[in-house]
């Protein structure tokens, strides 16, 4: 799942089939951004010893940019979704991010994150949600921490 506003590195759709090949029961982030911080800096160390994923601790929040979600994790998801107490209820659900991140937290899912990202948010159109407008770059949480770009190509990297 991709929100309609990112940018995606050129063969994305090669380079998540093998990202599906090495995670194919758990959700994958193809982005992550500054925050939350905790990840960040995980995700930091794993792109300075050249890893290709970092496990998504929980947090608050957990980025839902770009998802590549397996059948059977959406599914769990979803099930879950159905009776759970999402942030924000009863009033307006706070965000997709803040439900991601109540998912892990209280079913104990996996979720990975992968170090580049794969797809940029750069932040360019307001929030759908209303409440932010674009800040064109200037918010490090919204966009990311490194992408590989359109020039690197992602099948050069090992995914496995």
């Amino acid at each position: 799942m991709l929100q309609e506003d990112v940018v995606v590195c050129r063969n994305l759709p090669l380079a998540v089939e093998k990202i599906a090949e090495a995670k194919p029961d758990d959700p994958v982030c193809l982005f992550v951004s500054w925050l939350p911080r905790q990840i960040a800096i995980e995700a930091r160390y794993a792109l300075k010893n050249d890893q290709r994923y970092i496990k998504a601790r929980v947090a608050k929040f957990c980025p839902v940019v770009a998802v590549l979600w397996p059948l059977t994790a959406a599914e769990r998801f979803l099930s879950w979704a159905e009776t759970a107490k999402l942030p924000g209820h009863p009033g307006q659900v706070r965000s997709d991010d803040a439900v991601l991140g109540d998912w892990i937290r209280r079913k104990q899912e996996t979720v990975w994150v992968t170090c580049p990202s794969l797809v940029e948010h750069p932040d360019r159109v307001p929030s759908v949600k209303g409440r932010q407008n674009a800040q064109w770059g200037k918010d490090r949480g919204r966009i990311a921490l490194q992408w590989i770009g359109r020039e690197r190509d992602p099948l050069e990297l090992d995914w496995s």
